[in-house]
């Protein structure tokens, strides 16, 4: 058909000249239109190629486009990866040092000038080339182009000579810390060719960036020896990456001075100035005595150390006023008293008692006992209390006597010394420590709030190191000793790596000085809901930043003591009984599970801690091991591990946890079930007969309770047994934990229920739940006596019993059932 265009125009060409042709009487108007038509073709053609030209470069755009997503993106993502595989993002960190061979002005270190009789060692402090190697890094001071590059390579100069790192330059504790990376062949081979080489012997020394996993991750930052190969892809690993982690400083300085000897004078100066500064500023928790009538409490004996005028050591009578002021400043210490190793010390006896009342051979004692009397002359006081130098070992009297004064010792005594070092008293309280740059981290770059730091493979310092090396040490451990740890105000913790101070108020280190209190302070809305909606409630919260500790003072075994000495309310609720026996036995637990060779010791330990608590009140009664103010749930205790066979010899009655071995704990079923959004009520079905006096010292105990015969036993797995006990709404199945090993099932059995758990299905307590009962498995027992045969009872184990419950209300049962287990039955007189 052709363009339509050029043929329309045509057309209109030649209308057009026909018109002028034939428009005689008025020529201009054709050539007007004539002239109209040619601009019209004009701008009809411009349109045109506009449009074909439009078209084509919108389909070159797209077809480039394809071309592009099918191919072009490949090589994109690829050298994007290559780049981001290479580079990454790290600005210049501004405000941000490192320490080069001086402390940092800004941080309350130890003077140099205290150290000089012993080594100390800088922590963070870095060498000159280790500086620069620090300083040039891209990845750990940032770069000023904004992009750093994942690996670097540096040279780094091996500071050893004879195995050891040193003279060849000064090393630092980066250098340290990288040469004690390396494995023992390694350096061995690198200190052989350095002493038989003239030249300087060198690493490579890689700090790098891992990938991270996630878009918006960092990733981390490492620090690896290499050996010295030419082509980075032929250097081989010499030891693990060293991870850098960016931490915050908070109240640490990024530098500290370690002595290396734990007893210098630097340490004893720090030590002083933390029982100083306790003593002034802890005035709440700290500078009062725990009990306000045992303030005049002075121990039995002690060792005068000596004054200004002599030095000379002996033992005094404490206990005589007119020889002694009315506030007399003593020092107790506390070691591991290590059963399995004979003794082979001096120990205070009978025959030795006037001779050293004149004077005691010093050099003859025990290492750790030579270092607390030392510590004490150097913080100038002038008594000392030990246990074995004060209390006569061959007298059963004055043994027991001041053993059970033993929670008014360490209470009063004005602070503790803790040897967590020794395992024995011929252990040391003071130790070396040359290798002490490697225990404490070290900080590449800092600022004022965070820093980059480094640690050795093995556990270096953290916050965590409390209650690793002092929680769990071996004194920790031991139930001897665990008196001084709950009772004693303020302790000082001589370990084998570090030095901690421990009160009521914080915890300090070598690095924190200044320590870190364990409360937190309620704001005012948080003081102001405690008063109004939970008065109850503790008073303090725990603070987040402190060191971690089992012992503390607001969560852990401190706060149950604590909680203990307050509960002093003669008129209790069940739940405030219930909450004062938990407390109770998770002091209980942590005893039996300490180590201890005689079970009397760890009878002794606990009774301790229970004169603290009986002191503080006249409403507590201490039988056996349990309190009479919240006797009922005393009974439920069990053995939850270590049982052994019946004691050939008891030391207590059955009713008692003293009376076997193992770890004691309790346990309600409401603690083990589910019970979230339902509403529990105890009942006490039992109840205590007083007894007369022959009774009491004997050690029987008269229950009335609910009794049931146990008409059958089956053996579980892992010491278990399953009791069919028959009651008056049929027979019912029940758990059973014995208390001993040598347990035997063909015995005649009955159960004594004590405590009731009913649970609701809500708060209204319209619908039970469950119903539990917890008692305890009883035997019988026939003694013939002038008055008779007497029927007694002796336990032998803890029982659970679920009651089946019918929950159809038409069904009759239903509402028997409920009613049995509501109302308190009338029991059976029992003595156990």
């Amino acid at each position: 058909m052709g363009n339509p265009a050029p043929s329309f125009l045509g057309y209109a060409y030649g209308f057009t000249l026909l018109f002028v042709l034939g428009s005689h009487g008025h020529p201009n108007l054709g050539i007007l239109v004539l002239f109209l038509c040619i601009c019209l073709h004009l701008v009809l053609w411009v349109i045109t190629w506009w449009c074909i030209n439009t078209v084509r470069r919108i389909v070159i755009l797209l077809i480039r486009i394809v071309l592009a997503v099918l191919f072009i993106p490949k090589y994109v993502r690829y050298q994007y990866i290559r780049f981001w595989h290479q580079c990454t993002i790290r600005p210049r960190r501004f405000g941000w040092q490192t320490l080069r061979n001086f402390p940092d002005a800004r941080t309350p270190l130890l003077l140099e000038a205290e150290c000089s009789s012993h080594a100390c060692d800088t922590t963070s402090k870095l060498c000159p080339e280790c500086f620069d190697i620090i300083e040039r890094s891209g990845l750990i001071s940032g770069s000023t182009t904004l992009f750093a590059r994942r690996l670097e390579w540096y040279k780094w100069t091996i500071p050893c000579r004879r195995a050891e790192p040193s003279a060849t330059r000064k090393s630092c504790q980066l250098c340290s810390i990288l040469w004690n990376s390396l494995d023992e062949q390694s350096r061995s081979t690198l200190t052989a060719f350095s002493s038989t080489s003239p030249d300087t012997l060198w690493l490579w020394l890689a700090i790098w960036q891992d990938q991270p996993s996630r878009w918006f991750d960092n990733g981390g930052y490492y620090i690896q020896l290499f050996d010295r190969g030419e082509q980075p892809e032929n250097r081989t690993k010499l030891c693990r990456p060293i991870h850098v982690r960016e931490e915050l400083l908070e109240d640490s300085p990024p530098s500290v001075h370690i002595p290396t000897y734990t007893g210098s004078a630097a340490c004893l100066k720090l030590v002083e100035s933390w029982i100083t500064d306790c003593q002034a500023t802890h005035i709440t928790h700290c500078s009062g005595d725990i009990n306000q009538d045992t303030q005049t409490f002075i121990p039995t004996r002690l060792l005068f150390v000596g004054d200004r005028i002599s030095s000379l050591l002996r033992l005094e009578d404490a206990s005589i006023p007119s020889s002694h002021g009315a506030d007399v400043k003593y020092i107790a210490l506390n070691y591991c008293h290590n059963e399995n190793v004979p003794t082979t010390h001096q120990k205070l006896t009978l025959d030795k008692k006037d001779e050293w009342k004149h004077h005691m051979n010093e050099k003859g004692l025990p290492l750790a006992f030579q270092h607390a009397i030392h510590l004490t002359r150097q913080l100038e006081l002038n008594y000392l209390w030990i246990d074995s130098l004060c209390i006569i070992q061959d007298s059963l009297e004055d043994r027991d006597h001041e053993s059970r004064n033993l929670g008014n010792i360490y209470s009063n005594a004005y602070y503790t010394i803790s040897a967590d070092s020794a395992a024995d008293a011929n252990g040391s309280c003071f130790v070396e420590r040359p290798s002490c740059l490697l225990d404490f981290p070290c900080r590449l770059r800092f600022s004022n709030k965070k820093a980059l730091t480094i640690r050795s493979e093995r556990h270096t310092y953290t916050s965590k190191s409390f209650s690793a090396k002092v929680d769990r040490s071996m004194l920790s451990r031991s139930a001897c000793s665990l008196p001084g740890r709950f009772l004693s105000r303020r302790t000082v913790h001589f370990g084998s790596r570090y030095i901690f101070f421990e009160c009521n108020t914080h915890i300090a280190s070598e690095v924190i000085t200044k320590g870190r209190p364990f409360r937190k302070q309620r704001g005012f809305i948080e003081k102001l809901r405690h008063f109004i909606l939970r008065p109850r409630d503790k008073k303090y919260q725990l603070n987040s930043a402190a060191f971690p500790s089992t012992f503390n003072p607001i969560t852990g075994y401190c706060a149950s003591l604590n909680e203990l000495m307050q509960g002093q309310t003669t008129i209790l609720s069940v739940e405030e009984e219930l909450r004062l026996h938990r407390l109770w036995f998770q002091l209980v637990s942590k005893f039996t599970r300490s180590q201890t060779s005689e079970r009397s010791d760890r009878i002794l330990a606990i009774q301790s801690l229970a004169q603290v608590v009986q002191s503080s009140g006249d409403s507590n009664e201490f039988m056996k091991g349990l309190w009479r103010r919240h006797l009922l749930f005393d009974l439920l205790w069990y053995i939850e591990s270590g049982q052994t066979k019946k004691p050939a010899e008891r030391h207590a009655p059955s009713w008692s946890w003293q009376a076997v071995d193992g770890e004691v704990s309790q346990r309600l079923i409401s603690h083990e079930k589910i019970t979230e959004g339902k509403k529990r009520s105890l009942l006490k079905v039992a109840e205590v007969i007083a007894s007369n006096e022959s009774e009491i010292t004997a050690g029987v105990l008269s229950l009335k309770c609910p009794l049931f015969v146990v008409t059958n036993v089956a053996c579980t797995a892992q010491h278990l047994f399953i009791l069919e006990i028959q009651t008056s709404e049929g027979r019912v199945e029940a758990r059973l934990a014995p208390d001993i090993l040598d347990f035997s099932p063909s015995e005649e059995l009955f159960c004594a229920e004590i405590i009731r758990e009913v649970v609701f299905e809500d708060v209204k307590k319209r619908d039970i739940f469950a119903v539990w009962s917890n008692g305890i498995v009883l035997r019988r027992k026939y003694t013939e006596s002038l008055e008779g045969v007497k029927v007694t009872y002796e336990r032998v184990g803890r029982f659970w019993m679920e009651w089946p419950l019918v929950k159809d209300e038409l069904d009759p049962r239903s509402r028997s059932m409920a009613k049995f287990l509501l109302q308190r039955r009338e029991g059976h007189v029992i003595r156990i």
